[in-house]
């Protein structure tokens, strides 16, 4: 069981409200400070409420980020044949957006909020020790029209990560 000690200000420490729900892979806070998506190791998305310690389990899946405008969480999930896809939950209306792009190693919110960054890693699984074998790709996919763009293709090992501070022009 993994503890985190997180303080703000005058809030109370999250160690005894996280720490009990197991393992977290990843936390998003809510401008509010008094909310946290995360993810637990039973592979759901939940939101907790600081003060209160209630818990609301939303969906199964893994690594929330929560929008600019805290209207949506994008967070990943196994599809079909068991491969990582990024989805895009609305609160509002309780719909799930799938972003049918697989083999996802990770994704982040532009900070407008209308555009998503996803790392695709398409490499041979049967030649993971051939780093020849590996293909990334960094593809933008904008909220409103579905498009999707690469924007990065390389092949061959690169360890590449993506944070919020990328700001792309339109």
């Amino acid at each position: 069981m993994r503890t985190f000690h997180i303080k703000f200000g005058n809030k109370k420490y999250l160690s005894d409200i996280i720490a009990r729900m197991e393992y977290t892979w990843k936390i998003s806070w809510f401008r509010d400070s008094c909310h946290v998506a995360f993810s637990d190791s039973s592979g759901f998305v939940s939101i907790i409420d600081i003060a209160t310690r209630k818990v609301d389990r939303l969906i199964k899946g893994y690594d929330p980020q929560v929008s600019p405008d805290e209207k949506k969480i994008l967070y990943i999930r196994k599809n079909i044949i068991n491969s990582p896809i990024p989805c895009v939950y609305d609160r509002n209306s309780d719909q799930i957006n799938k972003i049918h792009i697989s083999r996802v190693f990770g994704a982040i919110w532009s900070p407008t909020g209308e555009q998503i960054i996803i790392v695709r890693n398409d490499s041979n699984i049967f030649k993971y020790w051939d780093l020849s074998e590996y293909h990334t790709e960094i593809i933008l996919y904008d909220i409103k029209t579905k498009e999707k763009r690469t924007l990065l293709n390389y092949k061959g090992y690169n360890d590449i990560s993506v944070t919020s501070e990328f700001i792309l022009a339109k």
